[in-house]
């Protein structure tokens, strides 16, 4: 069943799950099937704004533990603690969230030490496939298939013919496409 289940996922997850090496975005089941269950579990919430989120632990100390964060279903953060070395990780990673208005959460922060970065915006359309179907006949490629996210929302990602990434997002059932 975990073959199965990592091989319906996209290249770079289905890379991440065999590696097992858990990602930003990656929900709970994809962690599970990445690292098994965690050593333990912490629940805890923010002082001032009071959003819970729970970190899975895994490893033991002196050996290196893996702290992998969740706020709600998904990763928000994921940190490796060594005896005796500054802690690894996101660098000032945070996430964004639209807060009621139409949108998909994403994040920001810096990158990873020789990472140049990047950036994609998301636009919504009421189809992906349709949509995807209009950019492949002006030349555009699919760069990530149509994926289900939280609250039933889909995304995709292409390229432009000049190699420009951009996302699509199909709104889930009780979200619109604001035009």
């Amino acid at each position: 069943p975990a073959e199965a289940y990592a091989e319906s996922l996209p290249d770079f997850l289905h890379k991440a799950v065999v590696e097992h090496r858990v990602l930003v975005g990656m929900n709970r089941d994809m962690v599970v099937y990445s690292k098994g269950q965690p050593v333990r579990k912490i629940r805890e919430q923010e002082p001032g704004s009071g959003k819970q989120f729970e970190i899975w632990v895994y490893g033991e100390a002196p050996q290196p533990v893996e702290f992998v964060r969740f706020e709600g279903s998904f990763v928000t953060r994921v940190q490796l603690a060594k005896v005796g070395e500054p802690m690894e990780g996101l660098n000032n990673y945070a996430t964004a969230q639209p807060h009621g208005h139409v949108g998909i959460d994403g994040g920001i922060g810096g990158g990873m030490e020789g990472y140049g970065g990047h950036v994609t915006f998301y636009v919504a359309v009421p189809n992906l496939e349709e949509a995807l179907a209009k950019i492949h006949a002006l030349g555009g490629t699919t760069v990530m298939p149509p994926d289900a996210i939280p609250a039933g929302a889909r995304i995709a990602l292409f390229a432009d013919p000049e190699g420009h990434v951009v996302g699509l997002v199909q709104p889930g059932p009780n979200e619109g496409v604001n035009r």
